[in-house]
Formats: C-alpha cells, structure tokens, sequence
C-alpha cells in the first residue's frame, strides 16, 4: 500500500475540524441547557444557587491551596496543565479514556521541557525518558535552566 502523506494530512485536518466542533456544540448545549434550568428556577421563584448551594462558595474552603507549578504540558511553545490540555482539541490524539496518556504525548513531544527538566530520575525512567536532556534534544526543545 502506497504511503500518502496528503491523505494522511488532510484526515489529520478533518479530525481537529470534528474535535473542534464537537467542543464548540457541547458549549453551546451546556449553555442552552442552563438557560433553560435558570429559567424554569425563576418561574418558580427560585435561583441556581437556592437549588444546587455550592460548598464554601469561595472556592478551596479546607485544606492546603492548590500549588503553584510548573505545567507538564506544551502546545505550540504554550505551556499547559493538564486540566487545560484535556480540553485542548490538539491533546485530542493523546486522550485514552479522557485522560491524557503520557507515552504518547512524551512521543509527540507534548510534555513541557521545563517540567521533564525540573523531575526526579524516578519519574523520568516511568515515563521513558533517559533524560530531559536526550527529551529536549529528541524533539528540539532548547532546555532550560533549572535550579
């Protein structure tokens, strides 16, 4: 069987135009569906927060306060978390069950540098990295400097 690069290419296209799409009509679903459900709240003299209270309503309310660090994932030279690239529509083809699978953004050169630069060897070898120098140069990332 020939290879095709442009078959390949334009069916890569086509799948991020679907992705896409199918992200653009759940928003819009999510956002009808609300109106709806506020609208039937206020007929009956009620609001959404009455009906569905929110706990602590200021966010973290017990606990410790989410850490800031550095993001594991990177798309186009942005760095992301992996809240943020679940939703991507480019980590699409690296989803296994709406999980990232990290193999697979590891070869497509989807994990941050800088994260991968700043982890133990532990995690490295579980991930299948030698090391985030050989990853930095694998997929032509210049590697930070990490202290």
């Amino acid at each position: 069987m020939p290879h095709n690069p442009t078959l390949y290419s334009n069916l890569l296209r086509q799948q991020q135009e679907i992705v896409t799409q199918l992200e653009q009509a759940r928003q819009a679903g999510i956002g009808e569906t609300r109106e709806a459900i506020e609208s039937i709240l206020s007929e009956n003299g009620f609001t959404l927060d009455e009906v569905f209270p929110r706990a602590g309503k200021g966010g973290r309310s017990h606990g410790t306060p989410r850490q800031s660090r550095t993001p594991k994932y990177l798309h186009s030279h942005h760095p992301m978390d992996g809240r943020s690239a679940r939703a991507h529509p480019a980590f699409a083809p690296v989803k296994v069950d709406g999980r990232i699978d990290d193999a697979k953004a590891r070869d497509r050169g989807m994990l941050n540098p800088q994260w991968v630069a700043e982890q133990r060897k532990g995690v490295l070898e579980a991930l299948g990295i030698k090391s985030a120098e050989a990853y930095a140069k694998k997929h032509r990332y210049d590697l930070p400097d990490v202290a």
